[in-house]
């Protein structure tokens, strides 16, 4: 398995070495590579990194079989561009936000998603997980208001140690693409709080 050196990327080797398998850990739990397909023309600079695990430069230079990776595989990713491109979260953040845009753009989930309302995208959120994660479960409570704002709230439940806060905090971006999808006025998605193997969402818009 390669390595990946931990000056260049200090959280995606430290992420790594966490992994019991590498990237084969948690073999059930998988991403559609759909989501990343933006990457190698995002940051050309990684398909160079030959040194990194072999299932790490299969995505990069697009030899995936098939439409899934693993999600270990796919969280390694994610933290090499956070380590090697931005110099703080609130960025990467952003840049991610753009990532899933641009995959809820694609005119099949557009189609289904401007003739729903920001309501229905909500409480359909566990189906659409389901279409880009497999192995991890996304559940919703029932809709209520808050100071003027519709809201719900959501909890992802995973196996202990394949998420740390900071990839927990780019589900957000999935949420709050869906719902400017569905033409919410002035949505907000915010992780709340997180335990071993569970984090909660907390997804509002104005009323």
């Amino acid at each position: 398995m390669g390595k990946l050196d931990p000056v260049r990327y200090p959280s995606a080797a430290a992420y790594l070495a966490s992994l019991p398998q590498g990237p084969a850990s948690f073999p059930s739990c998988r991403m559609n590579r759909h989501v990343l397909e933006h990457v190698g023309a995002d940051f050309p600079d990684l398909v160079t990194e030959l040194d990194a695990p072999s299932a790490v430069v299969d995505v990069f230079t697009a030899r995936v079989n098939g439409d899934w990776i693993t999600e270990a595989t796919g969280n390694v990713i994610y933290l090499m561009i956070r380590d090697r491109f931005f110099r703080d979260d609130a960025a990467f953040r952003a840049w991610n936000q753009q990532n899933i845009d641009r995959l809820v753009r694609n005119p099949v989930f557009r189609a289904i998603m401007v003739l729903l309302s920001p309501s229905l995208v909500v409480m359909g959120a566990a189906k659409r997980w389901g279409s880009f994660h497999q192995g991890t479960e996304m559940k919703t409570e029932p809709m209520g208001q808050a100071g003027g704002r519709m809201q719900v709230r959501g909890s992802l439940t995973y196996p202990e140690g394949i998420y740390d806060r900071r990839l927990l905090e780019l589900h957000c971006s999935t949420f709050l693409a869906a719902l400017v999808a569905a033409r919410a006025t002035e949505p907000d998605v915010k992780l709340g709080a997180v335990t071993p193997g569970r984090a909660e969402y907390v997804a509002s818009w104005l009323k």
